[in-house]
């Protein structure tokens, strides 16, 4: 059984208001507009988590996280 990562702003999320936690995260019923920011945000922020969780290689664009990570 896989066990349930928790991030930080997820489980502040849930503690916050359970309710709106299952509607957004387990529904997905709630969807924000992606606009160009939000875009590359959620990009760099994937790629410096595979990086970091699973040791993929950073793409151009986020490598220049790699010292921070």
């Amino acid at each position: 059984m896989d066990q349930i990562k928790w991030s930080f702003s997820s489980l502040k999320q849930y503690v916050n208001c359970p309710r709106q936690y299952h509607e957004v995260k387990v529904l997905k019923r709630f969807t924000k507009a992606q606009t160009q920011a939000t875009l590359y945000g959620s990009a760099v922020h994937k790629a410096c988590e595979d990086y970091v969780g699973e040791g993929k290689p950073l793409d151009k664009e986020s490598s220049r996280f790699k010292p921070v990570l």
